[in-house]
């Protein structure tokens, strides 16, 4: 057999190694259709087409493949194999004419090598082009790194069967099965997830768009609202491949942790911003006038929600009111107002981010209470028709709050963890003056950690074996935690929120930087009473409690110190993560409903950061209790939202008075 150093032209200009090889399959296929079986014979014939190609082609002259093709007919037709050479030349013919005659439809956004998508017809997106069997080598070597070799044997094998099935159109969808087939019959799994193809399944997709998407408590959502859910189960898909390891998507989807943001992985969870700090040395009056009336804070919002995926957080917001209230107007006009400038029609639902308005209630003078009684009156009586932003309150010394606006903060909150939409409309959390540098940094990702999980399935005597597995889950949210920098590190300067942020809102310069990254644990309670019998207001269960969120805070300080990541541990899992960890311990570990008397709806546990719902069984904590339980359990740890353990407003406000005066002397050294 002669070994050739020449080269060979395919018909699509590549230039590919001589394979004497080819030759002799061809040859040995010729026959073969005829009854011949001489294999010897055939690679005899093929050494000498290879003799033929050296001496009629010099050193500085590449054949083409239509004149080796030619070399083979003229050499079977000279030895006497006319049979042979007429089978060969019919098959040549009949793959000319299907190459002619197969269109490819591109049913898929396919990208060229300058990034430019192709030109597409009104078919669903759909070009035809001729068959190109370089276009599968090029798409495995580029799009997933596979040899340039193998690629090429890959495409041979998909050209043939393609080719023998007779069709004359097919959808670069069906190539694209076809090749994954081939890489998996060759045992390649590594590089079918580079050829993934990401997105919803037709029938979906069609179910969306005639039934629109299904809103929790309210009618389904169509429009811009149903385009954000593909996009975002797309974008959700990819995350979960692209961004991080098979192990940590595992993880997620197990039900051990809970990756935030992954329907924008290239931007941040949510933001703060500082409104008081926007309009700095400015008068009230004229803040009065352009923070609404000229749009300023709707634009603002636009641009932030640019940057985040989940939440745009607003502060400051309290310096318009009090200009707009010391210009005389009436407190129910500047909180319908406020409310309606940020609030979008539900049916026609076009933000996908929400927004949260931070509003203080120590130490106010009589004109911000009644507003704020307003706010929470008025977001009542919009929310069946608008998405309104949800109101966050902050409490830095309860007692000086007015009872009445404590009260009707505690009749305005869900009693449930959980509302109908997934999110409290109203909301407490307790700040510090040491947890401003903290929460002013942009939120990368929260990842949740279920603590349940383990508990539900150990034996009620091993609680180490429950410990050892939260550190090792903490491990995997750090893991994750690490994987989303990676992620972010990589993408180009211009697309970087970081940067974006910058350029968006130069307010925002100085606090704008890699984010901070939450990890979340919940599920305490359920974790406490599987393991110890008792819920978090025993003393056992709360000492076991206790225990798992130091043991937790010293393992983030670790990971963070080995990671070189400002990770930090919160309490704050956001409702997404308690629903996905209470739907996967409901369908794996049902004994925790009788056993433990977990509380759920059918579907789900009703897990919550720490303490759950009112049973109102009589066994549910005292105010004092559970303010004791809250503050010790939060102590040290990133600033979040209170849980809400009571149902009626008179004890939610003893709650509320006891408790933040108790977080307020807190430190927060992981800061």
């Amino acid at each position: 057999m002669i070994h050739s150093a020449r080269r060979v032209r395919k018909r699509d200009g590549r230039e590919v190694p001589f394979d004497q090889n080819k030759i002799v399959e061809a040859i040995w296929r010729a026959a073969r259709s005829i009854g011949g079986g001489d294999r010897l014979l055939a690679e005899e014939l093929g050494s000498v087409v290879a003799m033929f190609v050296e001496r009629d082609h010099g050193k500085e002259r590449i054949p083409t493949i239509d004149q080796v093709s030619d070399l083979i007919e003229r050499v079977l037709v000279e030895t006497g194999h006319t049979r042979t050479a007429k089978a060969y030349i019919l098959e040549r013919e009949r793959r000319d004419r299907i190459r002619q005659a197969l269109r490819v439809r591109d049913d898929e956004m396919v990208t060229t090598k300058q990034g430019i998508p192709p030109a597409v017809d009104a078919r669903g997106r759909a070009t035809a082009s001729p068959w190109s069997k370089a276009r599968i080598v090029e798409a495995l070597v580029l799009e997933a790194e596979v040899p340039e070799n193998v690629a090429a044997e890959i495409a041979s094998e998909v050209e043939r069967r393609v080719f023998a099935s007779g069709l004359t159109r097919i959808s670069t969808s069906m190539i694209r099965a076809l090749v994954d087939n081939e890489l998996f019959e060759r045992g390649l799994t590594r590089w079918i997830n580079r050829q993934a193809t990401l997105g919803l399944p037709r029938y979906d997709l069609d179910r969306m768009a005639r039934s629109g998407t299904e809103r929790s408590g309210g009618a389904p959502r169509f429009g811009r609202a149903l385009d954000h859910n593909a996009a975002a189960l797309t974008w959700s898909q990819y995350a979960l491949l692209e961004v991080h390891s098979p192990e940590i998507a595992e993880a997620h989807a197990s039900g051990w942790i809970h990756l935030g943001g992954l329907s924008a992985p290239m931007r941040f969870q949510s933001l703060e911003f500082d409104c008081a700090r926007w309009h700095a040395g400015r008068k009230r009056t004229d803040v009065a006038v352009d923070l609404l009336d000229e749009g300023e804070l709707r634009g603002l919002t636009l641009k932030a929600g640019d940057l985040v995926s989940d939440r745009v957080v607003l502060r400051g917001v309290e310096i318009w009111v009090l200009a707009a209230l010391e210009r005389g107007d009436e407190p129910t006009r500047v909180a319908r107002t406020l409310l309606r400038s940020l609030a979008v029609p539900l049916e026609v639902e076009t933000r996908t981010f929400d927004i949260d308005i931070v509003l203080p209630v120590s130490s106010v003078e009589r004109p911000m209470v009644e507003f704020l009684l307003a706010v929470v009156a008025e977001s009542g009586r919009l929310e069946r028709e608008w998405k309104l932003p949800r109101l966050v309150f902050t409490l830095r010394g309860a007692k000086e709050a007015a009872p009445e606006l404590l009260a009707a903060i505690a009749l305005a909150e869900p009693w449930s963890p959980l509302a109908p939409n997934g999110e409290r409309r109203v909301a407490v959390r307790v700040e510090r003056a040491t947890d401003a540098a903290l929460i002013a940094a942009p939120l990368a990702v929260r990842i949740g950690v279920n603590v349940a999980k383990t508990a539900l399935a150990a034996p009620r005597d091993e609680p180490a074996h429950v410990i050892e597995s939260l550190v090792h889950t903490i491990g995997l949210a750090a893991t994750a935690a690490k994987e989303r920098h990676a992620f972010l590190a990589s993408l180009a300067f211009s697309a970087a929120p970081r940067e974006r942020g910058k350029r968006l809102l130069p307010e925002l310069a100085s606090s704008l930087n890699g984010g901070r990254y939450e990890i979340a644990i919940s599920g305490l309670d359920a974790a406490a009473r599987a393991l110890t019998g008792g819920s978090l207001v025993s003393a056992e269960g709360f000492e076991y409690a206790r225990e798992l969120v130091d043991i937790a805070a010293k393992t983030v300080a670790r990971e963070a110190e080995r990671s070189k990541l400002p990770l930090v541990l919160s309490l704050e899992c956001d409702p997404d993560a308690l629903a996905h960890f209470g739907r996967a311990d409901f369908e794996r570990h049902p004994r925790g409903r009788d056993a433990f008397r977990l509380q759920h709806d059918g579907t789900r546990y009703l897990y919550s950061p720490t303490l759950p719902p009112p049973t109102g069984d009589g066994s549910d904590p005292t105010p004092q209790a559970a303010a004791r339980i809250e503050s010790a359990l939060r102590r040290g740890l990133a600033p979040s939202h209170l849980g809400n353990p009571f149902a009626l407003a008179e004890e939610r406000v003893q709650f509320l008075r006891i408790v933040a005066p108790l977080l307020e002397e807190d430190v927060l050294p992981c800061a």
